[in-house]
C-alpha cells in the first residue's frame, strides 16, 4: 500500500550509484510517506538497507529490505530501487539517514539525506498517495503545490531514472510534446502527462527552486481490441443466394494483406488493386481504414464449411452455412406449419428423420387439410341436430296442449273470464250453457262464462 505523502527537499544530484548522493527533504509531521533510494544495477542481488546517522560506518540501522516495521523497505531490482515506506515521523525524528547497499568484504556504498519534519512544507502534492497511475495511451495529470514565496521559482517535473526535466516557460508548455506544464502563477502548477506508455512508469518528482517531492507513477497495459475481428462468426444463406461477412482490424493493421480463405483446402481469395478477387463469386472490398467486406454470391451446397478472415498473420474464423433451395422456401413459406424441428434442420442431410425427410411435407399437409375441414362440418351437423330436436319438442307440446278458448259476453256488463274446462259428453246437467256441434262420436267440449 502507497501511503499519503508531503515532503519538500533539495536533490543535489544522483551519481551512478559509486558516489554519494545527498538530498535534504522535508516531511510533514504526523503523515505517513514513502520516498525512493536509488542504487547502482550491479547491486542488484545486494542487501539494501535504511540507517540513520551522520556516518556511513557508524549509523543504526533501522530495516532491511522486505522487512516490516516502524520502516518497510520493498526492494525492485528491475528499476535498482528500493522504497522505504513509514506510517509516521515525530519532530525528534528529524536526522540524517542513509540509503544504503551491504557489500560483502567491502565497505558499504549509499548516499546520505537529511530529513526534516515539519508541520507545513514548502512543496506537496495534490494527491492522496504518492501514486498516481494511467493505461497506456492515457493520460495522467499531477498538481504540484508551493507555498507563496516561491511563486517566481523555477517549476519543473523530472524523473529520477536519468535526471530528465521538463521545465515551464514562457509558453507554459514544456518542450516534450507528451509532457504539458503549466503554471497558474499562485499557488500550483500542473503536470500533464498525455499518450502513456509502459516505459514511462517509475518516479519521478515535482521541483520547484530547490525542493522536490517525489510522485510514483504506474502505467498499466490497456485492454483493447483484438487486432482481428468479425461481425458474426457464423453466417447461413440459401443455395444459389448470397451472403456477405464483415472483417474488422485495428488501424495497425491497415497496410497487411487482407485475405478470405477455406480451411478445408486452405484456398485464398485476396483483395487486390481492383479491390475484387480473381473468383466470381466471390468479391471482397477493403475500406482502407477499419474493415473489409467478403460478398459470395451464387452460393453453392459445398460452399458450406469453415473460413477465415486473415489479415497479416492473423486469422478469425467464420462458419458457413448454406442450405438447399427448396428447404429455403420451405422454412419461409411454411414455416408456421411444419414442426420446429425441421424450421431448423441444419445441412445435415439427416436421412433417418422421416418428419424432416422431403415426403414428409405432404403428407403433414393432406392431415391438416383433412382436420381444418372436418371440424367446421362437425360442428354444423351437431348444430343442426339440436335445432331439429328442439323443434320437434315444441311442435309435440303445441298439440297436446289445444287451443285456448274464451267467450265474451256482449252487453254493459264487466266481463269475466273463466278457465275452459274439457269435458267428456254425458248428460246435460243444469245451468249449463252447451254449445251444439256436429257429433264427433262421444266426446262434446263445453264453455261456461260466469258474468258479474
Amino acid at each position: 500500500m502507497i501511503y499519503p505523502l508531503i515532503l519538500s527537499g533539495i536533490l543535489l544530484h544522483i551519481t551512478d550509484g559509486a558516489g554519494i548522493q545527498t538530498m535534504n527533504i522535508r516531511v510533514k509531521s504526523g503523515s505517513p510517506g514513502i520516498i525512493p533510494c536509488l542504487y547502482d544495477k550491479k547491486h542488484k542481488e545486494n542487501r539494501k538497507y535504511w540507517c540513520k546517522g551522520s556516518h556511513l560506518v557508524s549509523c543504526s540501522i533501522l530495516a532491511y529490505a522486505n522487512e516490516t516495521g516502524k520502516y518497510s523497505l520493498t526492494d525492485y531490482p528491475a528499476q535498482s530501487i528500493f522504497t522505504v515506506q513509514w506510517k509516521n515521523m515525530k519532530t525528534s525524528d528529524s536526522g540524517y539517514y542513509w540509503c544504503a547497499v551491504e557489500i560483502g568484504g567491502k565497505r558499504d556504498t549509499g548516499y546520505y539525506l537529511y530529513l526534516t519534519v515539519q508541520s507545513t512544507p514548502d512543496v506537496s502534492v495534490a494527491l492522496r498517495s504518492s501514486s498516481v497511475s494511467g493505461h497506456e495511451g492515457g493520460d495522467i495529470s499531477v498538481q504540484c503545490l508551493y507555498s507563496p514565496r516561491y511563486q517566481d521559482k523555477l517549476k519543473q517535473w523530472c524523473r529520477y531514472e536519468d535526471q530528465s526535466c521538463y521545465t515551464v516557460g514562457r509558453t507554459n508548455t514544456s518542450q516534450n510534446s507528451s509532457v504539458q506544464i503549466s503554471d497558474d502563477g499562485r499557488r500550483s502548477f500542473t503536470v500533464l502527462m498525455t499518450g502513456l506508455r509502459l516505459t514511462d512508469s517509475g518516479w519521478y518528482f515535482c521541483s520547484v527552486g530547490d525542493r522536490q517531492i517525489p510522485v510514483q507513477l504506474t502505467v498499466t497495459e490497456a485492454k483493447r481490441d483484438p487486432d482481428v475481428s468479425v461481425v458474426n462468426s457464423s453466417v447461413s444463406g440459401h443455395e444459389g443466394g448470397d451472403i456477405s461477412v464483415q472483417c474488422l482490424y485495428s488501424p495497425r493493421y491497415q497496410d497487411k494483406l487482407k485475405q478470405w480463405c477455406r480451411y478445408k483446402d486452405q484456398r485464398c481469395y485476396t483483395v487486390g488493386r481492383t479491390n475484387t478477387s480473381q473468383n466470381s463469386s466471390v468479391q471482397i472490398s477493403d475500406d482502407g481504414r477499419r474493415s473489409f467486406t467478403v460478398l459470395m454470391t451464387g452460393l453453392r451446397l459445398t460452399d458450406s464449411g469453415w473460413y477465415f478472415c486473415s489479415v497479416g498473420d492473423l486469422q478469425v474464423p467464420v462458419h458457413l452455412l448454406v442450405q438447399s433451395d427448396n428447404e429455403y422456401k420451405t422454412e419461409s413459406d411454411d414455416a408456421g406449419l411444419f414442426p420446429s424441428i425441421c424450421r431448423n434442420q441444419t445441412a445435415s442431410n439427416d436421412k433417418e428423420d422421416s418428419n424432416c425427410s422431403p415426403d414428409g411435407p405432404s403428407e403433414q399437409m393432406d392431415w391438416i387439410f383433412l382436420l381444418y375441414t372436418a371440424v367446421p362440418l362437425l360442428v354444423l351437423l351437431i348444430l343442426a341436430l339440436v335445432i331439429w330436436r328442439l323443434r320437434q319438442k315444441h311442435n309435440g307440446a303445441l298439440s297436446k296442449r289445444g287451443p285456448d278458448v274464451c267467450s265474451v259476453a256482449e252487453g254493459p256488463m264487466t266481463v269475466a273470464y273463466d278457465t275452459v274446462v274439457f269435458k267428456k259428453a254425458k248428460n246435460h246437467e243444469p245451468n249449463q250453457v252447451s254449445i251444439s256441434r256436429p257429433p264427433e262420436r262421444d266426446e262434446v267440449i263445453y264453455s261456461t262464462p260466469k258474468l258479474h
